[in-house]
């Protein structure tokens, strides 16, 4: 009688470990593709900060500073606390350094500078991470 009844349940058992594996399949697909977007759009935030930045300094403006803050805002929303920090920082100097005239972007080159390192090693941590 043991004989027929594990005859019996064995498709039942295959069939549920079959469902139960591909279950997972896709729920690890599903978030595959979340962390693949969430990294395009944080580096493409990234990016976008940085040329927002260029131009404000370069070219400061209301229309300038206006795309600065939406990118700064961008950034910030994908990055972790230390690089949102970084970033508000470097939002604030380029914001005082536009207001007061200066000429001399040795200083706000050195803070965009250390910016770059966090951002970068945010992306590094990211890609750990997502890697898992």
């Amino acid at each position: 009688m043991t004989v027929e009844l594990i005859t019996a349940i064995a498709p039942y058992i295959t069939a549920l470990v079959g469902l139960l594996s591909g279950v997972y399949a896709v729920s690890r697909t599903n978030s595959n593709q979340l962390t693949s977007t969430y990294f395009s759009r944080m580096t493409a935030a990234y990016e976008n900060h940085w040329a927002a930045f260029a131009e404000f300094v370069y070219y400061p403006n209301d229309k300038t500073r206006n795309a600065y803050v939406v990118a700064v805002y961008n950034a910030v929303l994908y990055s972790s606390e230390d690089a949102a920090n970084g970033i508000q920082a470097l939002f604030h100097k380029a914001i005082e350094y536009t207001r007061s005239g200066q000429s001399d972007a040795r200083q706000l080159d050195k803070w965009a500078g250390d910016l770059e390192v966090i951002l970068h090693n945010d992306v590094l941590r990211f890609r750990e991470r997502g890697s898992r």
